[in-house]
């Protein structure tokens, strides 16, 4: 009406007036809100709306729920919850976790962890019997739940986790499979969460020792396989699940107990070992052992002496006898071009054993394996006697040969054969060797005739040429 009298407006203006200063209203409370809004007004409010360009969203987030509030030590305070059950498109992204004294006040933030994580370790300021409340809450972005139930830490603490030991061999991690080749440094560390370590036990091949503190160093020794045992105890009293390492020492390398070259081209089986020929078929022997930790490898170089080795190869375990000793490892080996002369080799037969220990037969290379290129002289001179009728013995003697290429003469080799055939006799299928003499008796089918005839050979394995054939010898 004043309007109406002061302006001289009809009541049609006044009404247009009105709906415009309704609207500006409108729009000026509608800008309070959003800008309260967007100020962070709604922080702590678990219900609050957050402002997305024109659309306002609201997230409700649910307080975890505390289930222990634990004292591991007097000093130390465990709090766990179950994880807060909000029904959101985003994760809980940490907790927040909250101490005061027990009883009225304020609630201070002592720790922050991880949405993963349920469960936070306190210092508080006092050891027990002082108690504390704690609260935890979850935080998602902008938005926060409300506190969840209050726990309060017990007045007494109780340490139920025992310590952990740790050991190491020479500073290192140990080993229950390799041989060490010394005195063992062992080191034994024990830690624990909640309390000091009081004492480590350890047991060593059955001898129980106790030594305070949470550390211990001692040295394993002998040659074998030893035992330990070790569990550390708390102070507390809570002791640790016994924990076993097995520890292996080997401080001596194998022993070659003897090594030899035979040869084998020759007819006769050498005796006197160590010699070789021009184009040598030989066999390398040694006798091998190892007490603790057991032969790993066996070889052998192969050189003229003053020289590199121009050889070297592995032996097998493979027993031979050779000159009437059984060697446990061997190695055949062929090889052309051997000089004349004693001791113009080196041979060294190394042993390793499975701790890395060596061992060598002729480490100094030192001259022990000799050539002889000679042939011994060809037997000649063959005459055969007869035996008693019906006896099919036969006496067969020939002329002694000679060799002077230095390896030594080593026998004969005589073989006997059907009359005019290569048919052997069936008593003597591979022939025989003869040392030391230059005759042998033979014992045949009576009535049957055979031919003889008889090759030398000396220690290097050089065979002579074969003697002419006693031919046409019928056994009575």
């Amino acid at each position: 009406m004043h309007l109406k009298k002061r302006f001289g407006m009809n009541e049609d203006t006044i009404s247009t007036l009105d709906k415009v200063f309704a609207a500006t209203f409108v729009c000026l409370l509608l800008q309070i809100v959003l800008a309260s809004t967007n100020s962070g007004f709604a922080f702590w409010n678990s219900n609050a709306a957050a402002s997305t360009g024109n659309n306002i969203t609201t997230l409700t987030v649910a307080p975890p729920t505390i289930t222990t509030v634990t004292r591991p030590s007097p000093n130390k305070v465990d709090v766990t919850w179950t994880a807060s059950p909000t029904n959101a498109t985003r994760a809980i992204q940490n907790y927040w976790i909250f101490r005061r004294p027990t009883g009225p006040g304020a609630f201070v933030q002592v720790g922050t962890v991880s949405g993963s994580t349920l469960t936070y370790r306190d210092t508080p300021p006092l050891p027990v019997p002082t108690q504390y409340d704690y609260v935890v809450q979850a935080f998602i972005s902008d938005f926060t739940s409300p506190n969840s139930n209050i726990k309060t830490s017990p007045t007494t603490a109780i340490d139920s986790t025992p310590p952990t030991t740790t050991i190491k061999c020479n500073g290192v991690a140990c080993s229950a499979v390799t041989y060490y080749t010394a005195n063992v440094s062992v080191t034994l560390t024990a830690t624990d969460p909640d309390d000091s370590v009081a004492s480590i036990t350890r047991t060593l091949d059955g001898t129980p020792t106790t030594t305070a503190g949470a550390t211990v160093t001692f040295t394993v020794s002998g040659d074998g396989t030893h035992t330990l045992t070790f569990a550390a105890t708390d102070s507390a009293g809570n002791v640790e699940v016994i924990k076993s390492q097995t520890i292996k020492i080997d401080t001596v390398a194998p022993v070659i107990s003897s090594t030899a070259i035979c040869d084998t081209n020759g007819v006769v089986p050498t005796t006197n070992p160590n010699w070789i020929n021009a184009n040598a078929t030989f066999v390398v022997l040694a006798n091998v052992t190892d007490a603790t930790s057991g032969v790993a490898s066996v070889t052998t170089d192969l050189g003229v002496v003053g020289s590199a080795p121009y050889m070297s190869v592995t032996l097998t375990l493979t027993s031979i006898t050779c000159n009437g000793v059984t060697y446990n490892y061997s190695v055949s080996i062929t090889r052309a071009g051997s000089g004349q002369g004693v001791n113009l080799y080196y041979y060294d037969v190394i042993g390793t054993d499975n701790a890395g220990n060596v061992a060598h037969s002729n480490g100094l290379h030192t001259g022990n394996l000799s050539g002889d290129t000679t042939n011994p002289t060809t037997p000649t001179g063959l005459a055969s006697v007869n035996g008693g009728a019906g006896t099919g013995k036969i006496t067969l003697n020939w002329n002694a040969c000679t060799d002077t290429g230095g390896s030594g003469f080593d026998g004969y080799h005589v073989n006997v054969f059907l009359w005019g055939t290569t048919t052997k006799a069936a008593q003597y299928p591979n022939g025989v060797n003869v040392t030391g003499a230059t005759t042998f008796l033979f014992t045949l089918t009576s009535g049957t005739r055979y031919d003889f005839q008889v090759q030398a050979a000396d220690n290097a394995g050089n065979n002579s040429a074969l003697s002419a054939k006693l031919t046409n010898i019928r056994a009575p």
